[in-house]
């Protein structure tokens, strides 16, 4: 199945970079440089347009898509929840996108796991900074919500084990609210299995 008619089917409209429509597209939105766009770049636009960078391998090109409509698919709700973190809201962007990719009975070879692993882990450093710098910031204020978050990369070149579990906490009530887990044991070759 054609991805633009996966996006078409969640109202989304879905432009791949080419050397001929990249002056036209970057002049529409101009945080897309060319420097970044080569490096395989996505990107979600608000008005429900997602952009896809020059990709070399179209299984990243693929992956890239879902993860980018995993994003359209977050609500207000979620970001709110989780206190507009963005390591957590885009763990539910891969995962929301994965979900539609199992949906459509789309295959992703060993290679995209490894892929995902390094842009989770790549959110993971990232936020890190951010939890330092807010911490500086905040560290007298009361905080709501917990989060416990536990993530291992390791580099193997077959397909790892994968399991991510993603747990928010009332610390007020002293109660889960939300949980979401990814795994893929090393037993399966093309799938992730998400519940």
């Amino acid at each position: 199945m054609k991805l633009s008619k996966i996006a078409k089917d969640y109202g989304l409209k879905l432009t791949f970079l080419t050397e001929k429509n990249f002056k036209k597209i970057s002049k529409q939105y101009d945080d897309i440089t060319k420097a970044d766009a080569k490096n395989n770049s996505y990107y979600y636009v608000e008005d429900d347009h997602i952009i896809i960078g020059f990709y070399d391998d179209k299984h990243y090109k693929k992956a890239a898509f879902f993860h980018e409509l995993g994003h359209s698919l977050i609500n207000d709700s979620f970001e709110k929840l989780v206190n507009y973190n963005e390591i957590l809201i885009e763990y539910e962007a891969w995962i929301l996108g994965l979900k539609v990719a199992r949906k459509y009975n789309i295959k992703l070879p060993n290679k995209i796991f490894k892929y995902m692993l390094k842009s989770i882990h790549s959110y993971y450093k990232d936020s890190l900074r951010e939890v330092e710098k807010t911490n500086k910031k905040n560290s007298n204020k009361n905080k709501k919500l917990e989060t416990i978050l536990e993530f291992k990369f390791e580099n193997h070149e077959d397909p790892p084990e994968l399991n991510i579990e993603i747990n928010f906490t009332d610390k007020e009530k002293n109660k889960k609210i939300k949980n979401i887990k990814l795994k893929r044991n090393k037993k399966e070759k093309n799938n992730l299995n998400l519940f």
